[in-house]
């Protein structure tokens, strides 16, 4: 799963087809960076939960 998160901010989203969802100037990475259940999306959370989320699975280059 790809998680992405807006420069300078302590959120991070990982469905793409969240309202917040970054596409541009934000930091990406393959692994969940921190520990603390806050930091996720709680749109991206819910969305999961209810099976609408449209996670990237791709590789990064």
């Amino acid at each position: 799963m790809i998680y992405r998160r807006r420069i300078n901010t302590y959120q991070w989203h990982f469905c793409q087809n969240c309202q917040a969802w970054p596409t541009d100037e934000y930091e990406e990475r393959k692994e969940r960076a921190a520990t603390d259940p806050l930091d996720l999306c709680s749109e991206c959370q819910t969305k999961l939960l209810r099976g609408e989320c449209d996670a990237l699975k791709r590789s990064m280059p």
